[in-house]
């Protein structure tokens, strides 16, 4: 039994099914209670720019990407195969680019970023997918890299997306998630009348997490 779970966890595209009815004798596995877990991975996007003086310039669009790390929390709640919840999430993050065609170099990064989201699933055997959408904020940097005139600021916006859960126990499940982010948009001053503005509403993300699932209610009624 060990074995032949083991090896459909290694190729749960070809054997999901077969898994789910080793593991969980073919039941739908039991999504409700709250979660917390840790998760990573890596973003890429484009910005685009406007120098503001007496004629606006564009610049770019440029790319941006770099990788993050961080934690999440929520709530799930299921009725049959339908499962609907929240989650939240906080990271830490590197993600930024650079224009040449501003003179000189323009640049802007995404220092760190959290989502607060809806999700509504279909779970099946071990498996949940689901799609997911809500608010996107985070500390979005820009500015000319000489002579070193920059501003960060907290930009807000939208993230929508989806992904798939896997459980290995009762408690503990891991997944893999897409979102596309809009933080909006960063101004930074660069003199008496030149100043740089930075979109940041085309980043998208992919990460893989693992969650702990536990009975909050529980914990504090000591039931």
């Amino acid at each position: 039994m060990k074995k032949f779970a083991l090896t459909c966890l290694l190729g749960i595209a070809l054997c999901g099914n077969a898994a789910a009815d080793e593991m969980f004798g073919g039941a739908t596995h039991d999504w409700s209670g709250h979660f917390i877990g840790l998760q990573a991975g890596g973003a890429w996007g484009e910005s685009d720019g406007i120098t503001i003086e007496a004629t606006p310039e564009t610049f770019g669009p440029f790319d941006i990407n770099g990788g993050f790390i961080g934690w999440t929390s929520g709530a799930n709640w299921q009725n049959g195969a339908w499962v609907w919840g929240y989650e939240s999430d906080t990271s830490f993050a590197n993600i930024s680019g650079s224009s040449s065609t501003c003179s000189p170099d323009c640049y802007g990064e995404v220092n760190w970023f959290s989502t607060v989201r809806g999700r509504l699933g279909y779970a099946h055997g071990m498996f949940l997918f689901y799609g997911t959408a809500g608010v996107a904020y985070g500390e979005i940097e820009s500015g000319i890299k000489a002579p070193g005139s920059y501003s960060d600021d907290i930009g807000v916006g939208l993230a929508i997306g989806g992904g798939v859960e896997m459980a290995f126990d009762e408690n503990w499940s891991a997944k893999i998630e897409y979102l596309h982010l809009d933080l909006g948009d960063n101004t930074a001053p660069a003199g008496a009348i030149v100043s740089t503005k930075t979109d940041f509403d085309d980043i998208n993300i992919v990460r893989v997490g693992v969650k702990r699932k536990f009975d909050l209610w529980g914990m504090l009624t000591g039931k």
